[in-house]
This record gives C-alpha cells, sequence and structure tokens, in this order.
C-alpha cells in the first residue's frame, strides 16, 4: 500500500469513536488510553487567565499503535508532533510506518492545548477567519490566517504560554513514563524501553528529554529528529499555519528576557518544582545559542551517538544550516547522525508529504525512505 492509501484509510479508521480500533488491510491496532494531567491542580505554577478551565486539555486520550499479529511489544516510541497542530491525520501514517519497520509500539501524546487537548472553537474556520481578519490590518503583521489565529492571538497575549504548555507536556510525559513504569498501564510493560521521535517543536521536547534525562527514564533511549533540532531563537515559524508576524515578535521578545531578565525569577520556581530547571538548565541553553553553550555542548557530545536527524534543504521553518549549528561541537564536528534530504516536488515544513495525485508515487518514495532512516537508527 502506497502513502496516499495509507493516509486515507488511518484517516478514515482513526476518526471513528472505538476505543480500540482493529485496522485489518494494515494489521493494526489503535488504542485510544486515557490520561488525566494533574498539572494545574499541583498549584505550582499559576495558572493563566482560564487556562486551567479548559477540561479538554486536562483529560484527554493518547494513543497507541500496535501490530495486531504479533505479542505486546517491550519496546515503545514516543512520537511528538509540531507547533499548532489541530489534527493527527499527517502523523498517522508516520506512526504505523515507525511500528511496522521497527516492530516497535508507538504512541502518539499531545502537546499542551495542542491536537484533542485543544477546544474544537479553535479550528473553527469561521470564528478563526473573523480573528484572523483583526489581526490583518494590524500594521507590520504578516502571515495571519485563520489556521493560526488561535494560537496568534494566545501567544501574543501571553507569550509565557509558549513555557508553560511546554512544561506542562514535560510533567504530563514524566507521569506517563511513571505509570508506565510501576505497572499502571496495562496495554504497555513496565519493562518497556522508551524511544523518542520529534518532529519540529516536537524535536527540541525531545531533545530536553534526552538532555535532561528526568529520573533516568531517558538513560538508554535513542532520539531522531525530523525536521527538528534548531535552537529556539533560531527557528523561524512566521507561516500561515504556525505563528504570524506579530505573534512571532512577541514570543522573541518574551523569550530574550526569560534568558536574561527573568532569569532568576525562574531559577525561583525550578527550586519549587525541582528537575526541569536547575540553575543553568537544559531547556534555556536550547533556546539562545548565546546561552550556557559549553553546558550544551558537553551534554550534546555525551548524547551525539543516541541521536539522529533528517532535516530538509528546502525547510525554510527549521534550516538545515541552523539544525548543524546546534548539533557541533566546539571543534565545529557533527559527531550525530546527521542527513539533508531534497525532495523532487514541492514541500514545505508544514507538508512535507502532500497529497496529491500528481505527486503520489514520489512522495510514497520520499516517505518511505525517510521513515527507513528512521526506523533502522531507531531499532
Amino acid at each position: 500500500m502506497i502513502y496516499s492509501d495509507i493516509y486515507q484509510t488511518l484517516k478514515t479508521e482513526f476518526n471513528k469513536s472505538d476505543k480500540v480500533i482493529r485496522v485489518d488491510s494494515l494489521s493494526l491496532i489503535i488504542k485510544k488510553l486515557s490520561f488525566n494531567s494533574s498539572w494545574f491542580n499541583s498549584n505550582l505554577i499559576p495558572p493563566l487567565e482560564n487556562d486551567a478551565s479548559i477540561e479538554c486539555n486536562n483529560s484527554f486520550d493518547y494513543f497507541l499503535f500496535e501490530k495486531s499479529d504479533s505479542p505486546k511489544s517491550n519496546e515503545i516510541i514516543l512520537l511528538f508532533h509540531g507547533l499548532n497542530e489541530k489534527t493527527w491525520d499527517k502523523y498517522l501514517p508516520w506512526a504505523y510506518q515507525l511500528m511496522q519497520q521497527t516492530g516497535k509500539s508507538v504512541l502518539l501524546f499531545p502537546i499542551a492545548f495542542h491536537m484533542n487537548r485543544a477546544p474544537n472553537i479553535w479550528s473553527d474556520p469561521r470564528k478563526m477567519k473573523k480573528i484572523s481578519l483583526e489581526r490583518s490590518i494590524i500594521p507590520s503583521n504578516l502571515d495571519s490566517s485563520y489556521a493560526n489565529a488561535s494560537l496568534s492571538s494566545r501567544i501574543q497575549s501571553r507569550p509565557e504560554r509558549f513555557y508553560f504548555s511546554g512544561l506542562q507536556t514535560y510533567f504530563d510525559v514524566c507521569g506517563l513514563i511513571k505509570s508506565i513504569k510501576a505497572g499502571k498501564i496495562k496495554e504497555l510493560s513496565p519493562n518497556s524501553n522508551i524511544d523518542l521521535f520529534g518532529y519540529s517543536v516536537g524535536a527540541f521536547l525531545s531533545l530536553l528529554f534526552l538532555m535532561d534525562n528526568p529520573n533516568g527514564y531517558f538513560s538508554k533511549s535513542r532520539l531522531f529528529m525530523f525536521c527538528g533540532g534548531s535552537l529556539v531563537d533560531r527557528t523561524f515559524p512566521v507561516s500561515k499555519y504556525i505563528l504570524d508576524k506579530l505573534a512571532f515578535n512577541t514570543l522573541s521578545t518574551y523569550l530574550n528576557d526569560f534568558i536574561n531578565d527573568q532569569r532568576i525569577v525562574l531559577r525561583n520556581i525550578s527550586n519549587t518544582i525541582g528537575g526541569f530547571l536547575n540553575g543553568e538548565s537544559y531547556f534555556q541553553s536550547l533556546i539562545s545559542s548565546n546561552v550556557f553553550r559549553e553546558m550544551r555542548e558537553t551534554r550534546l557530545n555525551q548524547i551525539s551517538e543516541r541521536i539522529g536527524t533528517l532535516v530538509l534543504k528546502n525547510d525554510n521553518v527549521i534550516r538545515p544550516t541552523e539544525v548543524v549549528n546546534t548539533l557541533k561541537n566546539k571543534f565545529d564536528e557533527v559527531k550525530s547522525k546527521f542527513e539533508i534530504r531534497d525532495f523532487d516536488y514541492a514541500y514545505n515544513h508544514v507538508v512535507p508529504f502532500p497529497i496529491l495525485d500528481k505527486y503520489k508515487l514520489k512522495v510514497d518514495t520520499s516517505f518511505k525512505s525517510v521513515f527507513e532512516s528512521a526506523s533502522s537508527f531507531l531499532v
């Protein structure tokens, strides 16, 4: 079955309401598992405006892909998506292909306030077009669209949401793994080894997990980054699908303050929550090339053999040169596995594998080649 057929089959099946979905044509079982985030109940961080009351962000499903014709795997790949994603559609073939080629189970876990953790109204074209129109008439704003209106308005209003939603996701994932290790999730073995696949901002999150290694959960993990790996201040997400320019400028200013004026405040927070920020943090080192560079280079050198990266030549959001700048050591060497690919069709960061009849064979070849590289690295 070629990529476009896999995509259409999985999109149709995934959107069923069943908790267990069997896709016999692909020898696949998809299980919808429930998760309850305790983040806003912990009183660790004051909630932003009404964010704490967004129930779908606190109680939601995550998704397990496993082979229907083999016993439960002791190997798991956690797959993290990109920024401003609202549906899992494009990732379903990715999860399937990783499962099929590695033999490992694949978990799709949503970032806070994204995917099925976001209210439906944020995806309502009619309501979002109204917000986009209001934002598009603001002088100097560019790339406003109904697709990025909700995230752009939220980030412009409170840019710290970028940090706190990442923080919530970080602790949610740690809670998930703690439950797996404690044998509380019957679908997953407590002895499971956990690898990572990260795309775009999901690659940033995955790299942070590998560097920070909370509770030793990722001591043996391998990470494959696709269209990801640049430092935050060297990422260019101004796009009709991600952020408009006004929101991006606001976020950039906040992040600059984050690594300067707010450093002492955030260290005090770290004393409360523990683990995530510890004085000179890996999180801060992944924001700017000028912050804790030696610490970042030292840590990446220690884990370089467990990192694989594939970027796309014409990606203008995560540019290959900037990923190289992140990964290289003080001798300007990239010691981890690194590839740059180019495809023989029109693609971009958001849509690397377009569903178009005129490209379907070329896209199938590119898709399978990318995930063959990812799978061979993750086994």
